[in-house]
C-alpha cells in the first residue's frame, strides 16, 4: 500500500476559511438603548477593528420571545454568518 499523507486539516481549513464574517449584535435590555449601550458598542468596534461587518445592531427587550422573533428574522438574512448577544442576564430597576 502506498504511502500516503493524511492532510493537514487545520492548515486546509484556515486557507479555505473566510477571514470575515457578517455579524449581528443584540443586546437584550428593558432600560439600555442603542445609544446607551456600551457593551453592544464595545462588541461592534472589536468586531469592525477585527475586519467583520456588523451590519445589524440592535436593543431589544429582554424577552425570551422577542429573542425567539429575532433570531428567526436573521436567519432568514443570508447576508447574517454569526449572531452575537449580550445582556438579559442581570437585575435592573423598574422605570
Amino acid at each position: 500500500m502506498p504511502d500516503s499523507k493524511l492532510p493537514n486539516t487545520v492548515a486546509e481549513h484556515k486557507r479555505r476559511a473566510s477571514a470575515r464574517a457578517s455579524v449581528a449584535v443584540i443586546t437584550l435590555s428593558t432600560t439600555r438603548t442603542v445609544e446607551n449601550d456600551q457593551s453592544g458598542d464595545l462588541i461592534k468596534k472589536l468586531l469592525e477593528r477585527g475586519g467583520h461587518n456588523v451590519p445589524v445592531r440592535k436593543v431589544i427587550a429582554d424577552s425570551r420571545n422577542v429573542l425567539r422573533a429575532s433570531l428567526r428574522e436573521l436567519l432568514r438574512q443570508k447576508d447574517i454568518q454569526v449572531v452575537i448577544t449580550t445582556g438579559g442576564t442581570g437585575l435592573a430597576a423598574s422605570t
